[in-house]
C-alpha cells in the first residue's frame, strides 16, 4: 500500500467535506453519513436534500431508525432520483463469506481508491460493550 497516496486522498476527501457544512439531525446519523458519501464523491448533499428528493418519511427515521438495508434503498432512490452516475452495493456481515479478512480487504481497496466509499453501521451493543443499548451507528 503506498502511505503517501493514501495520505493525498484522504487529505483531498477531507478538504471536500470542510467546504460543505454538515449538521446531524438527531437519530439521522445514516442519512448524514450518505450525504457525506456523496460529497466526498464530489457531489455536494445536505441531508435536507436526501429527505426531499426521496421523500423518505420522517418517522421511520426518528422513531423507529433505519436498518442498513433501508440506507442502502435510500441511497439508491436517491441515486436514481439526482441521476448521480455512481453505483452501490450493500455487504451484511451475517453471510459467511464477510470474514474479517474478506472486510480488511475491502478497506483496503476503499483506502487505495479515491472513487470507492464506504458507509458502515456498527451495533451500539458491540460499539459500546454495552448489552442494553439499541440500534446502531453509521459511519464514513
Amino acid at each position: 500500500m503506498d502511505l503517501d497516496n493514501l495520505a493525498k486522498i484522504s487529505k483531498s476527501r477531507l478538504e471536500i467535506i470542510q467546504l460543505h457544512q454538515f449538521q446531524q439531525p438527531i437519530y439521522c446519523c445514516n442519512v448524514t453519513a450518505i450525504a457525506y458519501a456523496f460529497t466526498a464523491l464530489g457531489y455536494l448533499t445536505t441531508v435536507d436534500e436526501i429527505f426531499y428528493a426521496t421523500q423518505l418519511p420522517i418517522a421511520s427515521v426518528l422513531d423507529d431508525g433505519m436498518t442498513l438495508a433501508e440506507t442502502y434503498d435510500t441511497c439508491r432512490t436517491y441515486l436514481e432520483k439526482k441521476g448521480i452516475p455512481l453505483s452501490i452495493r450493500i455487504e451484511h456481515f451475517d453471510k459467511p463469506s464477510m470474514t474479517l479478512e474478506a472486510f480488511i480487504r475491502e478497506v483496503e481497496a476503499a483506502v487505495c481508491d479515491e472513487t470507492d466509499v464506504h458507509i458502515l453501521n456498527f451495533n451500539t451493543r458491540i460499539a459500546h460493550e454495552n448489552p442494553s443499548l439499541e440500534g446502531g451507528h453509521f459511519s464514513l
